[in-house]
């Protein structure tokens, strides 16, 4: 089986004073290739899914899934106060998601 990877880009960004709805704008870069280095055609990319939650590392109970050929969303967001943190998955057309990007945080005051 051929994985993904794919990089989450320094573009998380928002502030909110709870408890109004708000969003958060989060960017990343499409994958191109699978880990093993072959080819990946951006057609067969189904979607970003974003997973956020309050806990460092994760679990991320909450999902938000962004059609694909997005590359950044403003993502709603009704959360309370506290520090959130976020991982962005890609999803393909078969239905394999690839592994967690790297975690980015916010805070809302």
């Amino acid at each position: 089986m051929k994985y993904l990877s794919l990089l989450l880009l320094a573009g998380c960004s928002g502030s909110s004073h709870a408890p109004a709805m708000s969003t958060v704008h989060v960017s990343w870069q499409l994958p191109t290739a699978y880990t093993d280095g072959s080819a990946l055609a951006l057609s067969d990319i189904k979607s970003a899914v974003i997973h956020w939650g309050q806990a460092k590392g994760g679990p991320y109970p909450t999902a938000y899934e962004v059609a694909m050929p997005a590359t950044d969303t403003l993502m709603p967001f009704t959360g309370s106060r506290g520090t959130y943190f976020l991982t962005v998955t890609s999803k393909l057309v078969t239905g394999a998601e690839s592994a967690p990007s790297g975690e980015l945080s916010w805070q809302v005051l």
